[in-house]
């Protein structure tokens, strides 16, 4: 039989099936599912505003979080203003002793 060569090979196999039948056969309060969502190799991640992301956001140091927090707005005005235009392309550089034309960098 052969299986796809990449990354699928039987450590990796194992590890998701065991991964998944944890989950699948866990007692029902071990996560949470109200607070913790799973991304696709099943990795609980908490949600966001939960009281595990608090949890989480308690964990992390301070001027961590105000670098946090400034990404985030950013990301945020940008949103809210819509797509923007590209930029003017500048125009081409110009080599006189050769008299070659070179894109601009």
């Amino acid at each position: 039989m052969l299986l796809c060569t990449c990354w699928l090979t039987s450590a990796n196999l194992c590890v998701l099936i065991c991964r998944y039948f944890y989950l699948l056969f866990c007692e029902p309060n071990v996560i949470p599912l109200d607070q913790y969502v799973f991304n696709t190799e099943a990795h609980p991640l908490p949600i966001w505003g939960s009281e595990a992301d608090k949890a989480v956001l308690d964990t992390i140091p301070e001027a961590a979080k105000e670098r946090l927090r400034h990404v985030m707005d950013g990301y945020v005005a940008q949103l809210e203003e819509g797509p923007q235009p590209p930029p003017p392309t500048p125009p081409p550089i110009y080599d006189r002793e050769r008299m070659n034309v070179f894109a601009a960098p």
